[in-house]
């Protein structure tokens, strides 16, 4: 007791800043409410049932693989395409048209031929 008393007299303003962080076997940081289920299913022995396994496994290989893709790209990369055709094309910009669509000067060319 002499010797707590004599330390809190030696830092008296002493605050510690304190923050448990949990991680699954993966390495991966848990929110309070995946860190209490852990701990829960590791206490009384048992686990979850198969689909809530199969749940949180798709949940965490959604969460990796949005961590591995670009925070600008899309999933199916068409921000890193157009980049790349912008280099190509030395413009900033790109003219985007429709497969189907008629340019207007042979759409011009169409209604002065159906006008005779």
């Amino acid at each position: 007791m002499l010797f707590s008393n004599f330390i809190l007299k030696l830092i008296p303003d002493y605050n510690p800043d304190v923050k448990i962080v949990y991680t699954d076997n993966v390495g991966r940081e848990l929110d309070s409410k995946e860190a209490f289920r852990q701990l829960s299913h590791k206490f009384h022995g048992k686990g979850s049932g198969k689909t809530k396994t199969e749940k949180r496994m798709k949940k965490t290989l959604e969460q990796m693989a949005l961590k591995k893709m670009d925070s600008d790209d899309t999933p199916l990369g068409s921000a890193a395409l157009l980049r790349e055709k912008q280099k190509e094309a030395n413009t900033s910009y790109i003219v985007l048209s429709g497969g189907n669509r008629i340019p207007s000067d042979v759409h011009n060319t169409l209604s002065k031929i159906s006008k005779r």
